[in-house]
């Protein structure tokens, strides 16, 4: 089991007030998947909250202690979570523990934190055991599974979609993830068609095609870590099976995308924190800076949220005052009503410690293509797609035989047509003027008369002269 420890100071000496807190350092202890199958959501959303540690370290900390981040890896195991979970209270002292991924490691860590007493902040996960019942030493900061859930089957059921299976571990976090599905679908009176369970951290799906064929399944919600999704993904694809997928946000659709490739098109995933690639909210605009200033080689939603819970932490600290204890910082925390943190507001109190409700949930949460969440490899492939097709297109529009050469040379053919009709009615009075030259002879009296001043034998020339103005008169 690997141990990550994560500071710009090497730690002191703990302080004797309260466990994990020093005249210079307080250390805030994790549980997460830095290897196994959700390893890139686990190292995305530590980095993402060393990046804001990082930053409020080199303003001098909180009140001028030094934030000390402690990560231990639990390979997305309930059982080294939760031996993870005793170390770090017990041994290393930890003042709280924050940002754990996933269900397996959450719901083992929380009847150890309830008995010690310890803080429990900003999980990367939406089950209902952290909010249901209500345990005061838990602050959920993300939108709850419900609320996801909810949103993915508005979704499915406004374009038509029905038959919708259910794919989830076959154990009790993934029962839990079943019955919220079930408790949503049941609100659109359906049933999932079917609900199909596999081994936890299982990469082969190929036996349960047959299930999705059997039931001619329109679209699968998938409840697993990102390298479990694509397996699934791929087994389908292969098997000539083409549903619509979608998943919860803690699928990790930066990494999807990056296991996928081109097969994450069409995959839709919910999210709960703004698009980390646009800098439109203050907070992701922070976010991005911290970033590139940690020399983060990419962007994406996990390090994203792992940020923004991070800023919650931290400000939570910071109210908890100068000597802050956990018992401090729970009543600190329980005072962030209508916090705004950049773009996103935080609303805890005595009685409700999670952060966003359903409504704020489905304002901010997005069900595009995968292919919007891409990560650094794949942008750099779509702005090259992107540029291969302006270069087609220039030759369509402004090259030698594009559309606009077209459309001056009808212009110019136009305009010919318009002069030789001109032209011809010149030449037709020209020529019935020749024809009467020829064969009559009054046009060639009329113009001895008026080109030559001639008369014929017998006519009377009369010349009109115009009388001169008269003189004015005299004085």
């Amino acid at each position: 089991m690997g141990v990550v420890a994560a500071s710009l100071l090497a730690l002191p000496g703990l302080g004797k007030a309260e466990d994990g807190v020093s005249k210079d350092t307080i250390l805030i202890g994790q549980s997460a998947p830095l290897t196994g199958p959700a390893a890139t959501v686990g190292n995305a959303a530590r980095e993402g909250a060393l990046a804001y540690f990082e930053n409020i370290n080199l303003k001098g900390g909180v009140r001028g202690r030094k934030i000390v981040l402690e990560s231990i890896d639990d390979g997305f195991q309930a059982e080294k979570a939760a031996e993870n979970t005793r170390t770090l209270i017990g041994k290393t002292k930890a003042f709280a523990l924050f940002g754990y991924v996933g269900g397996p490691a959450s719901n083992a860590a929380l009847p150890i934190i309830t008995t010690a007493k310890v803080p429990f902040v900003g999980a990367l996960n939406g089950n209902a055991a952290l909010r249901e019942p209500f345990n005061r030493y838990v602050f959920n900061v993300r939108a709850s599974f419900s609320d996801e859930m909810g949103y993915l089957i508005d979704y499915l059921t406004t374009v038509g979609v029905t038959r919708i299976a259910v794919l989830h571990p076959d154990d009790a976090v993934g029962k839990r993830a079943l019955a919220t599905a079930e408790q949503a679908l049941k609100k659109k009176e359906l049933k999932p068609a079917p609900a199909i369970s596999y081994e936890r951290n299982s990469m082969v799906f190929a036996q349960l095609m047959a299930l999705l064929a059997k039931h001619e399944t329109q679209a699968v919600v998938i409840f697993g870590p990102p390298k479990v999704a694509a397996a699934f993904i791929r087994d389908t694809k292969k098997a000539n099976l083409n549903p619509q997928f979608v998943g919860l946000s803690v699928i990790g659709a930066d990494e999807l995308v990056q296991e996928l490739g081109v097969d994450a098109h069409g995959v839709g995933v919910a999210q709960v924190v703004p698009l980390p690639f646009s800098a439109t909210v203050q907070i992701v605009s922070e976010y991005q800076k911290a970033m590139a200033r940690r020399g983060a080689k990419s962007l994406g939603h996990a390090s994203l949220e792992g940020f923004v819970a991070a800023k919650v932490l931290v400000e939570g600290l910071r109210r908890a005052g100068p000597q802050p204890t956990r018992e401090r910082f729970i009543g600190a925390m329980e005072t962030l009503a209508n916090y705004d943190i950049g773009g996103i507001t935080v609303n805890f109190s005595p009685t409700n410690h999670t952060a966003a409700d359903r409504g704020r949930s489905r304002r901010r949460g997005r069900l595009p293509r995968a292919g919007r969440f891409l990560p650094a490899e794949m942008r750099t492939l779509a702005l090259a797609l992107a540029a291969f097709v302006i270069l087609l297109q220039y030759p369509l529009w402004l090259g030698k035989g594009g559309w606009f050469r077209v459309w001056s040379l009808e212009r110019q053919v136009q305009e010919q047509k318009d002069a030789n009709a001109r032209l011809r009615q010149r030449n037709s009075a020209l020529d019935a003027e020749v024809r009467d030259l020829k064969q009559g002879v009054e046009a060639i009296e009329e113009r001895a008369r008026y080109e030559l001043g001639m008369i014929r034998q017998d006519e009377v020339f009369f010349q009109v002269v115009a009388a001169p103005p008269p003189e004015a008169p005299k004085r």
